[in-house]
């Protein structure tokens, strides 16, 4: 199977489970996407072959507007990759937690595939895609879900510099008058996880430069 082939699979397999809820298949993005007023909720097929394995793997995404286009002045992201970029991203198989090396699902035959896609992508999505569609399209959420060990998916969360660039802007926008307190719990979460603070993140020019930003776009919340 190739890349095309992988697609036209899944453009026929899994449509009459996403399309109600309001998703299209885009097939160039190999993904499902439904767009709301603060963004898009996304879920996203990757195909890759080794050796003599095909792999996949599927992710949740989700992007909040307001908040990504503040990031991007703030991280170094290929301008035609301005409107891709998500704010929250989990990917499946991360998620699932058991038997999947290397984050991705491996399948040689059809029948293979049928069954991953039957046993564990489509039963994972129809309990909780309406609830992660709900829960986490809501700043306050994204918060918890970046700095709250005891939120369920904190621990499938890359903390680097994009998503502290991300926890800062949305500890920003829900929390001006605290904002020093963000920036500790950033701080700390960096170090646990061995980073080191990027010299390029200025947190006073941050702040003073950040309303600019957000003064110049519209906030639906």
């Amino acid at each position: 199977m190739n890349r095309i082939e992988f697609s036209n699979y899944i453009s026929h397999k899994v449509p009459p489970y996403f399309e109600p809820l309001g998703f299209s298949y885009i097939k160039s993005k190999y993904a499902f996407l439904k767009k709301n007023k603060e963004g898009w909720i996304r879920i996203s097929f990757g195909f890759y072959q080794f050796a003599e394995t095909n792999n996949f793997n599927v992710s949740f995404e989700v992007r909040r507007n307001i908040v990504e286009e503040i990031v991007v002045k703030y991280v170094d992201i290929n301008p035609s990759e301005h409107k891709n970029t998500s704010t929250v991203l989990f990917i499946l198989s991360s998620l699932l937690g058991h038997k999947y090396k290397g984050g991705v699902f491996e399948f040689t035959t059809l029948e293979k595939l049928d069954e991953i896609i039957e046993k564990e992508v489509l039963p994972f999505f129809q309990i909780k895609l309406p609830m992660y569609s709900e829960q986490y399209v809501k700043l306050e959420n994204i918060y918890r879900l970046y700095t709250d060990p005891k939120e369920e998916n904190n621990k499938v969360m890359h903390f680097g510099f994009e998503n502290c660039v991300r926890t800062l802007v949305i500890g920003h926008l829900l929390f001006p008058n605290n904002f020093n307190q963000v920036v500790e719990i950033c701080e700390s979460k960096m170090s646990k996880n061995k980073q080191k603070w990027p010299s390029s993140l200025d947190i006073e020019l941050f702040d003073a430069k950040f309303y600019n930003i957000a003064s110049s776009l519209i906030i639906n919340e």
